[in-house]
């Protein structure tokens, strides 16, 4: 499981740095696609698998507690998605997307930090 959470943190790595530089090309596709079912099935089970793999890897990590608890609140969000419907999941995207020009690139700053712990935490 630790080479999920490691590709997991890869990828939120890459996709933060690539916000910080240019937000519009992670923002655009996402937003183009918003009413789309795959999008949001794609952000449930990508927070089950990956809240799954930070559970079940947590105790061989560096930080085991901590990976548990992300790991459960990412479970945990992954249910509250379900339970909130696509509808309700589009307007949250609509919400966020209008704080996409203020903090499009702070939010960047953040998904490569918290990739580059992922990755730290499971080598």
């Amino acid at each position: 499981m630790g080479y999920v959470v490691l590709i997991f943190g890869a990828a939120i790595f890459l996709v933060g740095v690539v916000m910080i530089g240019i937000p519009g090309i992670v923002l655009e596709p996402i937003r183009n696609r918003a009413d789309s079912m795959g999008l949001y099935l794609l952000a449930v089970v990508a927070r089950l698998i990956l809240g799954a793999a930070l559970i079940v890897h947590a105790p061989e990590s560096g930080f085991p507690t901590v990976l548990q608890i992300i790991g459960w609140l990412s479970v945990t969000a992954a249910v509250g998605l379900l339970a909130m419907g696509r509808s309700r999941f589009r307007r949250l995207l609509d919400w966020a997307f209008g704080f996409a020009p203020k903090f499009g690139r702070i939010a960047g700053l953040a998904a490569a930090f918290f990739g580059m712990f992922l990755i730290y935490a499971v080598t």
